[in-house]
């Protein structure tokens, strides 16, 4: 891979030689994002890390480079994390993209997203799902695009306080 570049909707992969549609459809990919909030030094915790589902692969007429569509990728817009003190508000989200089955000297990469040319995922949310329409579907991609980052459903440990058990209660 020579480049990892954001585009409306998603991400482009640029490759150093052309492969084939028959090469594309053959090719695994792992996507996920993260945020991290940073500490008092060097580095910081990861938060909020999850899959990203790629809905479409195209491949350009010279085969060099794979446009993804990834209507999931956040961007540095708000809601913020903080943890002790610190918040994630002027790092964006790290997205890695991860290629098997291809024919590459190296087979991943990471992108840090501040201001996605989509919108982030409470644009594509908005543009997707309407809130009149499906009310359950819209509060579980809302859930996902803002409140994922801090708040879990299982119990486990996040900067905010999980939701499970809260279902009927005021």
């Amino acid at each position: 891979m020579v480049a990892l570049r954001d585009i409306p909707g998603g991400l482009e992969i640029e490759l150093f030689k052309p492969i084939t549609q028959a090469q594309l459809e053959q090719a695994k990919f792992d996507t996920q994002h993260w945020t991290y909030v940073p500490a008092n030094g060097y580095g910081g915790r990861n938060f909020a890390q999850q899959a990203l589902a790629i809905t479409k692969r195209e491949l350009s007429v010279d085969g060099k480079k794979i446009r993804l569509s990834l209507p999931g990728i956040r961007d540095n817009s708000p809601p913020f994390i903080t943890h002790k003190n610190y918040s994630n508000e002027n790092v964006g989200w790290v997205i890695q993209v991860k290629v098997d089955q291809l024919p590459l000297y190296k087979n991943t990469a990471w992108y840090t997203m501040i201001h996605h040319q989509g919108g982030g995922l409470q644009a594509a949310v908005a543009q997707t799902i309407s809130a009149e329409k499906n009310p359950q579907a819209y509060a579980k991609a809302q859930f996902a695009a803002i409140c994922a980052a801090c708040h879990s459903l299982d119990g486990s440990r996040l900067p905010g306080p999980s939701f499970k058990g809260l279902h009927d209660k005021t």
